[in-house]
């Protein structure tokens, strides 16, 4: 299904926007030092298991990131030696990537303005295509999924972090053990904690424009029916929820509970790590690999 001209205007025009409001309250998201935020953290998981992944011929692989935005997960590829592309509607974008690259001295990948469903590249030039919280932008997503596959070279992977709708309730676990004075707001009728007076989100933590779209994890598996793809999986994904609103108390209690959560699962855990029981988990991980 393709695009028309006007949409992808519309959609380039949408992200720019978004991009240039928030270009100022920036929060780098990669990190070669200390966590300090809930975000660092997850950003640095999705990495290690994309990582974990591509198994032995990882450092050697090509990879392209669609959707790339500040390109977090890219920058952990860069500073391996990786050949990294970016690909992004938005060219806002990609100045908020190439100055995240310049402060870490890292070298520049190589930047693709596109659309990510029809990318007009070169078909089977990558070993990985990946992407962390886009499909769930499109009300449609399979003609990206489908251009996924043509970009991967046989037996290249596809990583695809999805950040769907979830409901309050992934969080009570954790509120209850680390914050359980937050759990009364929590139970509250949704029609009731609506009025509750809260404090509005600061800048840095406003989020790109997206649709949510309502998407299963069967859903997801089914649109690749007939596609040539295998170790076809989309599990629940990521049990580390943000549990207070200070990062100061993030970084001295949240983050280094889940590190300790983390390198126990990394000693007796199966791959991905991140993997999580449905109702603890706050995305889906989608992955396959293209036929050989």
């Amino acid at each position: 299904m393709s695009t028309s001209p006007s949409e992808t205007a519309r959609q380039e025009e949408e992200w720019d926007s978004s991009w240039r409001s928030l270009e100022r309250h920036m929060v780098q998201l990669y990190t070669a030092g200390p966590l300090r935020t809930i975000h660092q953290f997850w950003q640095r998981c999705y990495f290690e298991d994309l990582w974990k992944a591509m198994g032995p011929d990882g450092p050697h692989g090509n990879y392209l990131e669609l959707g790339a935005g500040r390109g977090t997960t890219s920058m952990y590829l860069a500073s391996r030696g990786c050949d990294v592309t970016m690909l992004d509607l938005s060219v806002a974008g990609f100045r908020v990537a190439e100055a995240n690259f310049r402060r870490e001295g890292l070298d520049a990948p190589k930047l693709v303005q596109a659309d990510a469903r029809d990318t007009r590249l070169v078909a089977e030039s990558y070993d990985c295509v990946f992407h962390i919280g886009l499909l769930e932008h499109f009300e449609a997503p399979h003609p990206l999924l489908v251009e996924a596959v043509r970009l991967l070279r046989p037996g290249g992977l596809q990583f695809a972090v999805i950040m769907p709708e979830r409901s309050a309730h992934i969080r009570f676990l954790t509120l209850g053990l680390l914050r359980p004075w937050a759990l009364g707001r929590e139970l509250m009728p949704e029609i009731v904690r609506r009025r509750v007076r809260t404090r509005p989100r600061p800048a840095a933590c406003r989020t790109m424009p997206m649709l949510r779209t309502g998407y299963t994890r069967l859903d997801y598996v089914a649109m690749l029916e007939g596609l040539p793809v295998e170790d076809v999986r989309c599990v629940p994904y990521n049990p580390y929820h943000p549990v207070y609103k200070s990062d100061a108390c993030e970084a001295a209690i949240t983050i280094p509970l889940y590190r300790l959560h983390h390198g126990i699962k990394k000693l007796f855990g199966k791959e991905p790590l991140l993997r999580t029981a449905a109702g603890l988990a706050s995305c889906d991980l989608l992955t396959f690999r293209k036929c050989r």
